[in-house]
């Protein structure tokens, strides 16, 4: 939506993002989708609703384990500058 309202307001360089998603989304869907589907194993092909295997609960405790460990590796990183591009 950001990117509709500046392209709006007159930022061309929105306009060529744009320009560049409406020629490579069908593109994307047409070759690039099928070509890693099939790369894919099986077992990765079908389409997962987490709380029908964990259950809510379960599926919101490993959401916030997954979001408590990104936590401590960012606060890791702001220490230890490690991946960082600066």
């Amino acid at each position: 939506m950001g990117t509709l309202w500046r392209a709006g307001e007159g930022h061309v360089k929105l306009w060529m993002s744009i320009i560049g998603f409406v020629i490579m989304a069908p593109v994307s869907k047409g070759f690039i989708v099928p070509a890693v589907f099939k790369i894919l194993p099986e077992s990765l092909r079908s389409k997962l609703f987490l709380p029908d295997v964990l259950g809510y609960t379960g599926a919101v405790v490993l959401l916030l384990v997954i979001l408590l460990l990104w936590y401590v590796f960012v606060k890791w990183n702001e220490k230890t500058g490690k991946f960082s591009a600066l």
